[in-house]
């Protein structure tokens, strides 16, 4: 039995659709565990006064063009005395501007973890992940439930269909029938 062309172009445009719908919810996934980590530091972490001090720079290259996420580094002092540099982990478009002073709320087991309570890039940045996420997975849903009703439409009676030739009777290059 052949897979007609029309077939196996719905089969590619399904697993095209399945791929985003699955990009969607592992975004939304990363974005609970955001969430819950801000939770968790809301309720087990301390806070501290830190001083934004340079940019991480992470470049991002797509369909049109490239451009720049910048991530605040801060340097910030424990409340036990212990003096910390970390990335902040919500990145925005523009840079920060250095010297700015920021609360920060950080772990005390892992104090590299934190994330700013005021200024530009504060929170977590999970919600918009979320957000994000779900609405590509609902895209994606929309858009294959679309592909199918087609597809399933395409297929009735009086619809010409194009199939494939498993074996059109070509030769192999040394002149030999293949059937």
């Amino acid at each position: 039995m052949s897979m007609g062309f029309g077939g196996a172009v719905v089969g590619f445009i399904l697993c095209g659709g399945g791929l985003m719908a699955l990009g969607g919810l592992a975004l939304a996934g990363w974005g609970v565990w955001r969430t819950a980590r801000s939770r968790r530091l809301a309720a087990d972490g301390r806070t501290a006064t830190g001083v934004i001090v340079d940019n991480q720079v992470t470049s991002h290259s797509g369909e049109h063009g490239a451009s720049l996420t910048f991530a605040p580094v801060i340097e910030y002092r424990t409340e036990l005395g212990q003096q910390v540099t970390a990335v902040g982990p919500v990145g925005l478009r523009r840079s920060f501007i250095k010297g700015t002073q920021v609360q920060v709320r950080y772990d005390p087991a892992k104090p590299e973890q934190i994330e700013l309570l005021s200024g530009p890039g504060r929170g977590s940045g999970g919600v918009v992940a979320i957000v994000i996420g779900l609405l590509m997975a609902v895209a994606a849903v929309v858009f294959l439930s679309f592909v199918i009703a087609m597809a399933a439409a395409a297929t009735g009676p009086g619809v010409p269909q194009f199939e494939l030739d498993p074996d059109p009777g070509y030769t192999e290059p040394w002149g030999e029938p293949t059937g």
